[in-house]
C-alpha cells in the first residue's frame, strides 16, 4: 500500500510546515505591538 504511506509522509509534512508558518509571523507581530506600547508609555 504505497498510497496510503504517501499520503502519511504528505499530511506529517504538511502538519510540521503549517504551524512554524504561523508562528513566526505572530511572534514578530506580538514583539512589534510590545515595542510600541513601550515606546508610547515610556
Amino acid at each position: 500500500m504505497p498510497e496510503s504511506s504517501d499520503y502519511l509522509v504528505v499530511a506529517l509534512l504538511v502538519l510540521a510546515s503549517v504551524p512554524t508558518a504561523y508562528r513566526y509571523p505572530r511572534q514578530a507581530y506580538h514583539r512589534e505591538m510590545q515595542r510600541r506600547d513601550i515606546q508610547r508609555n515610556g
